[in-house]
């Protein structure tokens, strides 16, 4: 059995693609809404706020030295999945939130 590595302060690669994905979610929804808005293409807007944070995310996990043994489509196959996974869960976190928002905000907790 051999004997694991020291923790050298580094970061999980999957929590910095999580991250990563989360902002660029919002920041592709934020700078796309008005251009979307104007032309009300409802496709578009659905395929960048898709593939552009699970792009993000892939290619965190990929350029990573995360399972390096393995090369080419075995790599390539978790990898993808992985990077869909992460952005599932960032929606259901992005929802919670903006939910807990509205409740938070339409109860008129915040005065103003």
């Amino acid at each position: 059995m051999s004997r694991p590595e020291p923790a050298d302060g580094r970061q999980s690669p999957v929590g910095v693609a999580g991250v990563a994905c989360f902002g660029s979610l919002a920041v592709i929804h934020l700078a796309t809404q008005p251009f979307l808005r104007f032309l009300d293409p409802w496709g578009i807007q659905w395929l960048l706020e898709v593939s552009f944070p699970v792009a993000v995310a892939f290619i965190i996990l990929y350029r990573n030295s995360w399972h390096e043994e393995m090369s080419g489509l075995k790599r390539v196959l978790p990898m993808l999945f992985s990077a869909g996974l992460i952005y599932g869960v960032v929606l259901m976190a992005s929802a919670l939130v903006l939910a807990v928002a509205g409740v938070f905000f339409s109860n008129g907790m915040v005065s103003g």
